[in-house]
């Protein structure tokens, strides 16, 4: 359907669309700090749900997925605060990775101590046999310790990425902070607002 003739033109001069284009280009950082935030939030979110459902059978379980689902909902609420140009989502989606990361060190730590003071994977049932049970504790013993140097590199691992991946993201975040006060600091309110809006 073609705009009838005397449809009004838009209040809009030439110099508006120009600040409005210059404000999407200076936002762009943001913007993608929003998408990170987004990603970052929803993926979170599975992750909860997957420890939610091992929590049927423990309680570590359980209270990870509860942990998760906390930093998955913070997460979401900071990338719809930070696409609305709010000066301190960006510390509040930092203090959550720090968050997220000493939750995962507690369990890697938890998971790691369990390992050193359990009886370990691998343990065989005795059968009463004098000869059974001595070649059964032939077989178990090295099973157990290499279980165990297993579950220690993969606990180790979790340890060390949390402090990586976790401790990156939230410098990722804080530095996007700089990003938000120079956006407004130089784009007219207008423009901000018409932003926060569309957000």
């Amino acid at each position: 359907m073609r705009p009838s003739a005397d449809q009004p033109e838009s209040p809009l001069r030439e110099e508006h669309f120009q600040q409005l284009a210059e404000g999407v280009r200076r936002s762009a950082k943001v913007r993608r700090a929003v998408s990170v935030a987004r990603i970052s939030g929803w993926t979170t979110a599975v992750f909860a749900f997957v420890s939610l459902l091992s929590g049927l059978f423990s309680l570590v379980g359980l209270a990870l997925g509860i942990a998760l689902g906390v930093v998955a909902w913070r997460e979401l609420q900071g990338a719809r605060d930070l696409a609305r140009l709010d000066a301190g989502a960006p510390r509040r989606l930092a203090l959550n990775q720090v968050f997220f990361g000493a939750c995962l060190c507690a369990y890697a730590l938890w998971g790691v101590w369990r390992t050193l003071t359990g009886e370990g994977p691998g343990g065989m049932t005795a059968t009463g046999d004098p000869q059974v049970d001595a070649m059964l504790a032939d077989v178990a013993e090295p099973l157990q310790a290499l279980m165990r140097i297993v579950m220690l590199a993969t606990y180790g691992g979790l340890l060390v990425g949390a402090v990586l991946a976790q401790g990156g993201m939230a410098w990722y975040y804080a530095t996007r902070a700089k990003h938000v006060r120079e956006h407004a600091a130089s784009t007219p309110e207008w423009v901000a607002r018409v932003q926060r809006m569309a957000a």
